[in-house]
């Protein structure tokens, strides 16, 4: 079974919902993949996690709620799932997006099969994540599909987009 791990934006996600819809929809649509989702890492709601950048960098109130994470225990986190997973899917949306650029290029760098579900026209995507992706497309189930059929070797897979076939 291929692991694929879930890269998109969550601050800024345009469902407004931390970007835990689409990983949802993911994982609801495709159920005989293994997904790794950052998100599952948090004992609360995406807008109850806090990011700090050191254990003392934000004075905790006594009533404050939700889950603390620092910015290097974020990061630790989810380059292990990265590591853990044989691939990587980016739902790619035109907002800030501040760590789905680095997993992605992470994966990329470790030979891993890189997709990118992006709805909106191809020129509109950064030269990078064009470069760094496997395949490109519209829809998540082809992007789902080519992950699980792509070998692990990102040197012997090449790099084409589904406009392109």
């Amino acid at each position: 079974m291929t692991t694929i791990y879930l890269a998109g934006p969550i601050e800024n996600a345009v469902e407004g919902d931390g970007g835990s819809g689409w990983r949802i929809e993911a994982e609801t649509q495709h159920p005989r993949a293994d997904f790794k989702n950052p998100l599952d890492k948090y004992d609360a709601s995406v807008d109850d996690v806090i990011v700090t950048e050191s254990e003392d960098g934000i004075p905790l109130p006594e009533f404050a709620r939700g889950c603390y994470i620092t910015d290097a225990d974020l990061v630790a986190g989810d380059k292990e799932l990265i590591d853990e997973s044989d691939a990587l899917l980016a739902r790619e949306e035109l907002v800030v997006s501040r760590g789905t650029p680095m997993e992605v290029h992470r994966a990329y760098t470790d030979g891993m099969p890189v997709a990118i579900w992006f709805e909106g026209e191809r020129d509109d995507l950064s030269p990078w994540m064009r470069d760094h992706a496997d395949f490109i497309s519209e829809s998540l189930d082809a992007c789902v599909a080519f992950l699980r059929g792509a070998t692990a070797d990102r040197h012997t897979t090449s790099s084409f987009s589904e406009a392109s076939q």
